[in-house]
């Protein structure tokens, strides 16, 4: 196994490279092809008064507790339907060779729960299958959740790395606040949903393996 060298472009007058170490993935829409219609979603809580821009916020903000567990009821069911029409992100297989070959530390940060990691992993070829390609997968139970930075702190501090030489790549506005507050370069994984995202973002793609290839030939840029 050997290292390739991974960078971006830090933009100033000097264009600095800097050298990535780990990749951040979200999961869903990320890894796994988009498959909610989060519209769905919330017209089901629409009862509860949820913040449109942050249902699971407005979960951990529910003060009463049968409210609160039936939220969840009603979100746990709507993922349960997302995952009957599961696919995987063409490419990743080769994506996940291509960084674990060159020594590149992975991880996953969801908004979902440990069944939706499981359904992922199982459709992965069989060397990924157990998960330990990515040295975390953390998922809502760890609070805060995205887009507060913590978990993204949490994991550099366990790699021993700054967040600055790490990227994190999603699908969702969650995912590159997420992202900037911690100090990494932000890759949006486009789709036709979320192309209000693409400016916020210091870079965005359109498959997973145009983003091995942006990284090895130095044209994702970080502005922010």
């Amino acid at each position: 196994m050997s290292r390739s060298h991974f960078s971006y472009v830090l933009n100033g007058s000097l264009r600095k490279a800097v050298q990535i170490l780990g990749i951040i993935f979200d999961l869903d829409g990320t890894l796994t092809v988009p498959v909610f219609n989060f519209a769905v979603l919330r017209e089901r809580l629409q009862r509860f008064d949820v913040c449109p821009e942050d249902i699971l916020g407005s979960v951990e903000k529910q003060e009463n507790a049968e409210d609160k567990q039936e939220m969840l009821r009603i979100i746990e069911e709507f993922e349960a339907e997302g995952r009957e029409r599961f696919a995987l992100q063409p490419g990743i297989n080769e994506m996940l060779e291509a960084f674990h070959e060159s020594q590149i530390k992975m991880a996953i940060i969801t908004r979902n729960d440990q069944r939706g990691v499981e359904h992922f992993l199982k459709h992965l070829k069989p060397r990924f299958q157990d998960g330990k390609i990515f040295s975390h997968i953390i998922t809502r139970e760890f609070k805060p959740i995205k887009p507060d930075p913590a978990a993204v702190f949490h994991i550099c501090k366990q790699w021993n790395i700054k967040c600055c030489n790490t990227v994190f790549v999603g699908d969702h506005k969650h995912d590159i606040e997420c992202g900037h507050a911690a100090g990494s370069v932000t890759v949006l994984l486009n789709n036709q949903d979320n192309t209000s995202y693409k400016e916020i973002a210091d870079h965005n793609v359109d498959t997973l393996m145009e983003l091995v290839h942006n990284l090895k030939t130095q044209k994702i840029v970080k502005s922010r």
